[in-house]
């Protein structure tokens, strides 16, 4: 059976140090979000997950750059599994990360769905998750938005988490707003469960 490809997408409006260019800025950025996620999110995972890849866009105009990177700020080389040595729950199950802004669609602007999650996070429930494990995700989310927030470089000068807002009426036009806090829901959302929120 082919592995299942998962891919979460996160926003971050980021500003270039004198000197540097938007293409090494980019790279770096991309580096940055890798290492959050290694440090932060990695290890809620099973190890039946493998993390593969950061891939970036630069969209500060139409010739930005694009590209993939495998190693983090710090120590993170990917691929490399999840930490959990335990049962997964099934594929089409994840955790509902609310990303948070003071403006916007509501108090809930953003999200994203978490994969990867042990049996044991749904205690004796099939639809929610237990205490600990809403704790636990929004626990290492709010880490990982504070890693981005606060990095600092010799390319990079600032960097925040962002939910970008788009509408149907302006194709290719957008704004965005600064994720407030990031937070996991206790209900599982399963395949059909998303399908049926669209």
């Amino acid at each position: 059976m082919a592995a299942r490809q998962i891919v979460n997408i996160l926003d971050v409006i980021y500003t270039p140090a004198a000197g540097s260019t938007r293409a090494i800025a980019s790279e770096e950025m991309a580096k940055r979000v890798l290492q959050a996620w290694h440090d932060n999110i990695r290890p809620l995972q099973v190890n039946g997950l493998q993390e593969v890849s950061v891939s970036y866009v630069d969209l500060h105009s139409l010739t930005g750059t694009v590209g993939s990177v495998t190693a983090g700020t710090g120590t993170a080389l990917w691929p490399v599994s999840g930490v959990k040595g335990v049962s997964p729950l099934p594929t089409n199950a994840a955790a509902l990360i609310n990303k948070s802004t003071s403006a916007g669609r509501g108090s809930k602007a953003g999200r994203l769905f978490f994969t990867g999650l042990p049996e044991g996070d749904s205690g004796d429930s099939a639809n929610t998750l237990t205490a600990a494990a809403v704790s636990a995700y929004s626990s290492g989310f709010a880490a990982l938005r504070t890693a981005i927030n606060t990095y600092t470089s010799a390319v990079i000068v600032s960097a925040t988490l962002q939910v970008v807002h788009t509408s149907a009426l302006t194709p290719g036009v957008g704004t965005s707003t600064p994720v407030s806090s990031m937070s996991a829901e206790a209900e599982l959302s399963t395949q059909s469960r998303r399908i049926r929120r669209r």
